[in-house]
């Protein structure tokens, strides 16, 4: 016998690929009780997703056809919105992209649904036009909305000020344990066996600071003969990235694997994680590859809160150019001789294993829609 969920939440994205905010959703969406809660999922694409499949393999709806949200068509879209909500009526709003919330927010207001969520995932923006438009936005977005939630706390105070809650972004943690028969497998499959091998995971966007790790690469392989540089993801800079490598004379070197679905088996295969970005929320594969128990590098722009392992993690800053890069990259290969342990307990210690963040949503959606109570949010 099929059981109806009593609470329906819709999911507001930009896309449904793998990027950090999506598969932490989705991390959610596998673990919760789907016999008394289901996802459903609004993208501003008609393109096929990465993860269109198994939410409706797990009785989720994923709706197409909105247009992206655009400075000039506010009033198009909340009208839009308006008539969404007015068709499909939702208990709860969970909006994860908040340059676009508050024309969804009023809608949802206006059509009466109770519960509407602001989830905040990134702390800053990459131009002038769009960090104005956030700011302009934060009184609204608390006016319209019940709940605002933040990855970090500089993601809460860049996009809504203040009112927010930090709810750990979570990860199976368990799933990305070390591994070494995956580490070997990679590793063959790839002809890296011998190699040194440092890794990023991250769509190739500004944010991500891809150019920068290009840099400071080609300047290790001076060192480091047999260091190669995996890339795993794709996005609108492939081309520009793709004529990096070109000019730096790397191709040899760096291997451009795409969207994958084994992140787990090669962050097992990598032997150092570096993640230059510009600007983070809070980056998701940081904790993956801690997770593994990989060295990893971040950058200073990076919020404190992404280091979960201690002994694992370094800040290094990115406004000096790749020197520091470089060195922290040749040190650990010369001298450093680690075993990767299992970090798992730091995990579930720190409250970041999916297995408890999920019960959390549980019970906030429950609690939030059914009975109606108003929910004190604490992990």
């Amino acid at each position: 016998m099929t059981i109806t969920p009593s609470i329906r939440v819709l999911h507001v994205f930009g896309m449904l690929n793998k990027g950090g905010a999506e598969t932490r959703t989705m991390d959610i969406y596998r673990t919760i009780n789907k016999s008394q809660i289901q996802f459903d999922f609004v993208v501003h694409t008609n393109e096929k997703c990465f993860y269109d499949d198994e939410i409706v393999s797990m009785g989720g709806i994923v709706y197409k056809g909105i247009p992206r949200f655009e400075f000039f068509n506010v009033f198009s879209y909340y009208k839009i919105w308006k008539a969404f909500f007015k068709n499909n009526p939702y208990n709860i709003i969970h909006i994860h992209t908040t340059n676009s919330a508050l024309p969804i927010l009023i809608a949802a207001k206006k059509q009466n649904i109770k519960v509407r969520i602001a989830h905040a995932r990134i702390a800053d923006e990459n131009s002038f036009l769009r960090r104005a438009f956030v700011a302009l936005n934060r009184y609204p977005i608390r006016k319209f909305s019940t709940y605002m939630l933040a990855v970090s706390e500089i993601a809460g105070e860049f996009a809504f000020g203040k009112n927010f809650s930090v709810i750990p972004n979570a990860i199976d943690a368990g799933k990305l344990r070390y591994n070494i028969n995956s580490r070997k497998t990679i590793r063959n499959e790839l002809g890296i066996e011998d190699c040194f091998v440092i890794g990023n995971v991250a769509r190739f966007h500004f944010q991500k600071n891809h150019l920068f790790l290009l840099d400071a690469f080609k300047e290790v392989k001076g060192t480091v003969p047999n260091a190669k540089l995996l890339l795993v993801g794709t996005g609108e800079l492939k081309d520009i990235i793709q004529a990096k490598i070109d000019e730096l004379e790397i191709n040899d070197s760096v291997m451009l694997l795409g969207v994958r679905d084994d992140v787990e088996k090669l962050l097992s295969a990598m032997d150092i994680f570096a993640l230059p970005s510009h600007y983070e929320g809070l980056p998701g594969v940081a904790l993956e590859a801690q997770a593994a128990g990989l060295k990893t590098l971040i950058s200073d722009k990076i919020t404190k809160e992404a280091a979960i392992v201690d002994e694992l993690v370094e800040f290094l800053k990115i406004d000096e150019g790749v020197s520091s890069w470089v060195n922290k990259i040749v040190d650990f290969y010369q001298n450093v001789n680690y075993d990767r342990r299992d970090t798992y307990d730091n995990f579930v210690e720190a409250g970041y294993d999916i297995k408890s963040v999920a019960s959390w949503y549980e019970k906030f959606y429950i609690e939030t829609c059914i009975e109606q109570k108003s929910w004190n949010i604490r992990l």
